[in-house]
């Protein structure tokens, strides 16, 4: 970056820090109807609403919708969202398999930054979220880093006004069973100080033979209002998950191409079940605070500690021989830990002056994240038959130490302005400097750089309620480490964006419909090469129109109907340009369900969906081949026996199809039929 243009960053965040402090006699806006609770940690870093007013698609999964249809895994709340592709790797219950938009995701937990490095990086358990918001596309100006397919904030269960508790057992097909337990109450007589405690226990088999894991939560949180302009959030959580991991990496050879001895079973381990052993830990802990001074600006602060071990240790399938009907496997391990520290301080203030209404926010955040511990990758260590496998092998442990260190600091200004409550213009701009260094399998690296993104959008509110709004938006990625495939260090993940749509949200819709179309160019994103790391792409280019229908058709009748469009393409060299493998061009969804609140049925809730993902292509390994599109069926039925008592039964693909949900070098089964019965007790 250049020093002017530093320069002129550094006197801009100093200008608009002096026209906060100094214009004070201004009154300050209404902010009552926000569709959105206000929260420290939220996507909304300002007290106005994270939907509506914001110039980029965005999406919001409610706890009610989660607990509806009994998600288990963060990935899955986005099952019935446009533009979200989850499952593309099969079903794996260690890890969320997300991409948006043709890209990857970030995830950040109560707005702190989750990092994501090797086999580390946090999986949060769903029962213990309240909402899951959804941010569109390419767009680093709110946390920093960020991946350009789109940023997942994740909201954890908090204190509520008004004491409350539940009791959820469950049982199901692949042994999956579990308790959780949800508790909010007072610890002052005037309600001033409040407490919540959550926990969830399951214990569940994997789709293939000799898998399960076992996974523990336990999350405690207070509020204390203070005083009326002064609150504090104390948040912590404990995870644990234990057993025998998923192996879900099949070989074209099998799946997509028949063998002689047909297709291999998709319940097939290609491990080996006295060596894989997956189990890792995550403590964390933090608060966040809101102060709202006499003159209107209002000071938030959280801060986010993470602590984390991990020991993963594994064979998987490599690649086939067709003339010995054999299969090639490689060995892995990764044994460490990771603690990462976040916070994220701001100011804003919202002025009137007759007609125009400004929110502006300035603010600083910082992260640190350092990890350690011992790896191997082993590459054709072992060979089994393709259908019958029979196992005993027990890798060579080659260890070699790995570490990481890295800060991230990041000073960034966000403008909303907004005329007559129809006219609504966006302004952002963030700096981030990053220094990383570190060793990584034998090899050194060390980055010190800075990076800027901007981001600008306009919406305009007619009086029919119809909204079109153009956005653009960048983001960027600092990456980790070193790429023994290409023998460099890696670089960082950037990319910009183009957005235009309508939203429209009537009184008579009670809800939303949104139609819009993105255009984002992504340097250095990642794709499969087979050697166990994953490689970087020169440019992916990934265009297309999104549609959404969320309503509340009547007082019995919800609906929500999705509709995607992607055209993907990757540069995985300079003379080879190929579809993206995994990303669908079409894919489509439709979920609804009936209330019945009268006669003998009142309680009886029924609801059904149905998922479409087309058909995709893996051009580097599978030239000549498409991999068939899929269609998949779910359902739930809810009776609530009484005030307290409700039963539930949740169903996933209930024709228990068999598909292949992508390839990419490696070939992954989709996730199987699950049934999943609960009580509830609510009081």
């Amino acid at each position: 970056m250049h020093n002017n243009s530093k320069k002129m960053i550094k006197k801009t965040f100093i200008a608009q820090a002096i026209f906060i402090l100094t214009s004070s006699h201004y009154a300050l806006a209404d902010e009552s109807k926000t569709d959105i609770i206000y929260v420290v940690g939220s996507i909304a870093k300002t007290s106005g609403s994270v939907k509506f007013y914001d110039t980029q698609a965005t999406n919001v999964i409610d706890e009610k919708t989660i607990s509806e249809k009994n998600y288990e895994k963060v990935d899955q709340t986005l099952s019935y969202t446009a533009g979200a592709q989850q499952g593309m790797y099969g079903h794996d219950s260690r890890s969320n398999w997300l991409k948006m938009r043709g890209l990857d995701v970030s995830y950040t937990y109560d707005g702190s930054p989750q990092i994501s490095t090797g086999y580390f990086g946090d999986t949060r358990e769903v029962y213990g979220l309240e909402r899951v918001e959804v941010l569109k596309g390419a767009s680093s100006l709110l946390y920093g880093s960020s991946k350009p397919g789109g940023t997942i904030n994740l909201i954890s269960k908090r204190p509520t006004e008004k004491p409350q508790g539940e009791i959820k057992l469950f049982g199901g097909t692949q042994n999956n069973y579990g308790i959780g337990g949800d508790y909010s109450g007072a610890l002052s007589d005037d309600n001033s100080v409040r407490y919540r405690v959550v926990g969830h226990y399951r214990d569940s088999d994997g789709q293939q033979d000799h898998t399960g894991l076992k996974s523990y939560y336990f999350a405690p949180s207070v509020i204390w209002d203070i005083n009326e302009n002064t609150a504090i959030t104390l948040l912590a959580s404990w995870q644990k998950s234990e057993g025998m991991p998923e192996n879900g990496f099949f070989t074209p050879y099998g799946t997509i191409i028949n063998t002689p001895n047909g297709k291999i079973d998709r319940n097939t381990y290609f491990g080996e079940p006295g060596y894989n052993h997956y189990k890792k830990t995550n403590d964390s802990i933090g608060y966040e605070f809101i102060h709202l001074f006499d003159n209107g600006i209002t000071f938030t602060q959280n801060y986010k500690y993470t602590h984390e071990d991990l020991n993963i240790r594994g064979v998987y399938a490599s690649y086939a021989i067709p003339e010995t009907q054999q299969l090639v496997r490689n060995s892995y391990a990764q044994i460490g830990s990771m603690n990462a520290h976040t916070i994220d301080n701001r100011l804003s203030k919202t002025f009137e002056i007759n007609d125009w209404r400004d929110t502006l926010l300035i603010g600083a955040d910082y992260n640190y994240t350092s990890m350690s511990g011992r790896d191997f990758n082993n590459y054709g260590d072992s060979t089994v038959d393709l259908h019958h496998p029979q196992y005993g092998f027990t890798p060579a442990e080659p260890f070699k130490p790995f570490s990481l260190k890295a800060n991230e600091y990041g000073l960034y200004m966000q403008n909303q302005l907004v005329y007559n409550n129809k006219l609504i213009l966006n302004q952002g701009v963030r700096y981030n400097h990053v220094n990383n260094h570190g060793y990584w399998d034998s090899s050194d690296f060390d980055r010190n750089y800075g990076h800027t993104t901007y981001s600008a959008g306009a919406m305009y509110i007619f009086d029919n309620d119809i909204a079109p709004y153009f956005n653009y938006s960048e983001s960027f990625q600092p990456v980790y480490g070193y790429s023994n495939s290409q023998q460099t260090i890696y670089k960082p993940y950037t990319a910009k964006q183009w957005e235009s749509g309508i939203k429209y949200s009537p009184d008579w819709l009670n809800g939303e419909m949104v139609i819009d179309y993105f255009h984002i160019t992504a340097q250095n994103s990642f794709f499969s090469n087979g050697t166990g790391q994953a490689a970087q792409a020169l440019e992916s280019r990934n265009k297309g129109v999104e549609f959404q229908l969320n309503s509340q058709v009547t007082d019995n009748v919800n609906l929500a109907v999705s509709y995607t469009y992607t055209d993907s393409q990757t540069d995985t060299s300079t003379t080879q340009s190929i579809q993206s493998p995994l990303i669908p061009k079409n894919a489509a969804s439709i979920w609804g369900y009936y209330t019945f609140t009268e006669g003998s049925l009142a309680g009886l809730t029924m609801g059904t969906g149905i998922r479409y993902v087309g058909t995709t292509k893996d051009e580097s390994t599978l030239p000549n081949d498409k991999i068939p599109d899929y269609t998949i069926w779910d359902a739930m039925v809810k009776y609530q026996l009484n005030s307290s008592w409700s039963l539930q039964v949740n169903g996933t693909n209930l024709t228990n199809k068999n598909y292949i949900s992508g390839c990419s070098y490696w070939c992954y089964y989709g996730a199987e039929r699950s049934l999943v019965a609960s009580m509830i007790y609510h009081w």
